[in-house]
């Protein structure tokens, strides 16, 4: 089956693709139940052929990027109602918003998904390493947009493992959607791997502050939470200045999670604070900085030294919030030991 093949068994299911527009017939959700019916059916031969007219299609950017783009879901016009899916071959069509992708109802398929992740990845590579012209950064986008909220993912750590062997040969910018789309990608089965991944990469200056908006998001079970918030605050007296406030929101958020025992994890975490970091010389050097900038003639220089002492005050201003955090955990857990007791 060449590209043709595949065309064909797509518009036998109500999806119409060309290069002007991309088309679906019918409803998305009857489009993919059309398709897990039709290819239900073929035997493994006939499936490698769909999937080869599929891998020939993609050949081609400008028709890859059809299969990735939003679809345009036509509605049948007055007189065409009531045709059916394939109305659009006499009656005329209407524009009723955007749809899932068709690459996205094929990834719902479970007879083809792992084939499809896989050409998706070597396409999304060789346009990253190719060149980095806007039409390709955008296409390599919406590939990575494909892998969020996959219906029915039969192996998430099979996909977020591939995903982080080709993820050094990304762009910074397509590193950190790759960070941020986690949370939208993955299981229970994946959150281990992703949690060391990103323990990992969160010494990287680029990627410091989405790394942790990203593991705020993800829903940790107690006992990773507690390995998370181990390691973090052991390396806080290596910790650049600029991070430290992104971190210790972090780090307040993580601990107050009702999975936790919040009144010890905040104890524990200002403790480590106050240990770790040296507020007293943060304050010290970023005043004086600031002191000497503003008689620099360079105001670029000075605005940069005021922020420094705009992140150290924001530091101050969250430990001050963990302080008395932890101060209601205390109060809140010593009135249930008084409640218990009586």
């Amino acid at each position: 089956m060449g590209d043709d093949g595949f065309c064909t068994a797509l518009d036998s299911c109500g999806v119409v693709v060309d290069m002007d527009i991309e088309r679906l017939r019918v409803d998305a959700s009857a489009a993919r139940m059309a398709l897990d019916r039709l290819l239900k059916g073929k035997s493994a031969n006939e499936l490698g052929l769909f999937l080869d007219g599929a891998r020939h299609f993609c050949d081609d950017r400008g028709r890859l990027l059809l299969l990735v783009s939003p679809s345009l879901p036509l509605a049948p016009t007055t007189g065409a109602a009531g045709a059916g899916a394939g109305a659009g071959d006499n009656g005329s069509y209407a524009s009723n918003g955007a749809q899932e992708s068709v690459c996205k109802l094929l990834l719902g398929i479970k007879e083809i998904q792992a084939t499809v992740i896989e050409l998706l990845l070597e396409r999304l590579l060789e346009m990253v390493c190719e060149d980095s012209e806007p039409q390709t950064q955008h296409i390599a986008r919406l590939i990575l947009q494909q892998f969020r909220w996959i219906d029915n993912l039969d192996d998430c750590r099979g996909l977020v493992s591939s995903l982080f062997e080709r993820y050094t040969s990304f762009p910074e910018q397509l590193q950190k959607e790759v960070v941020s789309m986690l949370p939208d990608m993955i299981d229970d089965s994946a959150q281990a791997i992703v949690v060391q991944e990103l323990l990992d990469k969160r010494r990287d200056p680029t990627l410091a502050t989405t790394v942790y908006d990203t593991l705020t998001n993800l829903s940790l079970s107690s006992a990773v939470i507690e390995q998370v918030v181990s390691e973090v605050i052991a390396d806080l007296g290596s910790t650049p200045v600029d991070d430290l406030p992104v971190i210790l929101r972090f780090l307040m958020h993580t601990v107050a999670q009702p999975t936790t025992d919040t009144a010890a994890m905040l104890a524990d975490a200002v403790r480590a604070i106050r240990t770790e970091l040296d507020f007293e010389t943060l304050r010290s050097a970023s005043s004086t900085t600031v002191a000497s900038s503003s008689s620099s003639s360079s105001s670029s220089s000075y605005l940069a030294a005021r922020g420094s002492g705009l992140v150290t005050d924001s530091v101050l201003l969250v430990l001050g919030m963990l302080i008395a955090s932890t101060a209601a955990a205390a109060a809140a857990a010593a009135a249930d030991a008084d409640e218990n007791g009586q």
